[in-house]
């Protein structure tokens, strides 16, 4: 019987024992690539006295499978990114410790998204610790995902920096509001902060001064941060004759610019400092345009010290609920976060190439490296685009299409990740060429210009690849011998 899922475990119970067997000497120091999976197909559940045999294979095919790759993809237009600074100083040096966090519930949807992050984390080699943390389990439910975690996850490394952090419920912590379950990003990031690396008096001088990366469950790391080096970024609302930093430092923390304007400040009135717990009215009140556009309009992936996060998580768990109050929808987190910042004065960096999630959106995301493409190379398989030409991170939070392919979170099976469920069908490299038109799963359609093609089949091509090429590695570490499906052929679209 295979063993269960991610997406098996009920949240009610996840009872199922798991029957794993791996693949013992995998070379996963290094990132693997697409060839490599080639090979690993026919090793599956080699036994340990084979993990010499399997590493020099894997050292000598790599190149025999290795595909030819289409036109290579020429960097954005140095206009647009900044050069590195050789003699800006940071007082928290480059060698310096990484924490990659991210927050979710203790739910079925978000097992297999960890996954994923956990996954290409460790394929584009993010350096540092890298911790789900987990709102909301009972004990069971608690009990069940580490199992779990610790027999799937935790077992990609041998150095125990895959991890996971399990908190209270905060999606309820406030009664009249309901359920709210975003209260858990900034209760359950303060919780960390507190219980696993000892803040406020007990943490270390490394992780005060590390950097910690808070990122969403949907985002997946394409170019690792490392070295505290940020020179190959598109800064925003640099002022005339300002040098932009290119290093974290006490202080100074960076985020990616989001599109909701000033309505963080707007829309929330902090004028009645006592609703807010604050004993004398907030910097924010008198805070002037200038200054409120240029440095926190930003959101995940926030990056700041330990010193800095631990601040202002202190404010953000502060204000969530009286923004909540105020602002009762979906971004009051988002707000509270940057009311908190800015009320510490803690002007963000703010970066309009960390991410790229939305298609229509300009220079405020990271597209100038996507669009440098054309429609003949903008379609490839997930491992020929070079990480050091793209930018940090992927959020598929929006869904994409063209043609007759389509990838939405929310339409993927939670079958996905088990021995039995195929694989998503991957486009032909040049269908791009032969297509504007794009089909939604719900009927709809539209007719792309050639920009939008370009964006949306790089969307399209890298997420459907990058989804087979973690399930491929699920199946042939826990799928016993013939048991795991690796047909490409389930699409959202007939």
């Amino acid at each position: 019987m295979p063993p269960p899922s991610l997406q098996n475990l009920s949240s009610s119970g996840r009872r199922k024992k798991l029957k794993m067997t791996t693949i013992i000497g995998l070379a996963i120091a290094i990132p693997l690539s697409a060839a490599v999976f080639a090979v690993l197909a026919s090793l599956n559940h080699l036994h340990s006295s084979h993990k010499t045999d399997v590493s020099s294979l894997l050292a000598n095919q790599v190149n025999q499978y290795q595909q030819p790759k289409e036109a290579p993809i020429k960097p954005a237009p140095q206009d647009e990114i900044t050069t590195t600074i050789n003699d800006e100083y940071s007082s928290i040096g480059r060698n310096v410790k990484y924490h990659v966090i991210f927050s979710t519930g203790c739910s079925i949807f978000q097992d297999w998204q960890s996954y994923i992050f956990f996954y290409y984390a460790l394929k584009n080699q993010q350096p540092g610790i890298v911790t789900r943390i987990v709102s909301g389990c009972d004990d069971e439910q608690k009990s069940e995902l580490q199992k779990v975690f610790d027999e799937q996850i935790a077992s990609m490394v041998d150095d125990g920096r895959f991890r996971i952090h399990f908190t209270p419920d905060y999606s309820k912590i406030k009664p009249s509001a309901g359920y709210y379950k975003y209260f858990n990003k900034p209760f359950g990031v303060h919780h960390w902060l507190e219980h696993a690396l000892g803040f406020p008096d007990k943490a270390s001088k490394e992780d005060r001064d590390a950097i910690v990366v808070l990122m969403d469950p949907d985002q997946i790391i394409m170019r690792p941060f490392r070295n505290n080096d940020f020179s190959n970024t598109h800064w925003q609302f640099i002022d005339k004759g300002e040098r932009p930093r290119t290093m974290i430092d006490h202080g100074k923390p960076m985020g990616q610019q989001y599109g909701f304007g000033l309505q963080w400040k707007n829309r929330v009135d902090l004028t009645n400092y006592t609703l807010f717990n604050l004993t004398e009215p907030s910097p924010v009140t008198k805070m002037n345009y200038h200054d409120a556009h240029k440095g926190y309009m930003v959101g995940p992936p926030y990056i700041a010290t330990g010193n800095d996060f631990y601040k202002i998580t202190s404010k953000w768990t502060q204000f969530a609920i009286p923004v909540h109050d105020q602002y009762g929808h979906l971004l009051a987190e988002m707000f509270a976060y940057c009311l908190a910042a800015a009320h510490l004065e803690l002007s963000h960096q703010t970066a309009g190439s960390f991410m790229v999630s939305d298609i229509y959106t300009g220079k405020d995301e990271g597209w100038p490296y996507i669009d440098v493409l054309t429609r003949s190379n903008a379609c490839q398989r997930y491992s020929d685009y070079d990480p050091n030409q793209l930018p940090s991170v992927l959020h598929f939070c929006q869904r994409y299409a063209l043609g007759d392919y389509f990838f939405g979170k929310y339409r993927l099976p939670k079958s996905f990740l088990t021995c039995d469920a195929p694989l998503l069908l991957e486009p032909p490299l040049d269908f791009p060429t032969k297509t504007k038109i794009t089909r939604f799963p719900d009927g709809t359609s539209k007719e792309y210009d050639d920009e939008h093609t370009i964006r949306s089949a790089f969307m399209v091509c890298y997420m459907i690849t990058a989804m087979n090429e973690a399930a491929t590695f699920w199946k042939q570490r826990h799928c016993a011998d013939g048991t795991a499906n690796f047909l490409k052929e389930l699409k959202y679209i007939h």
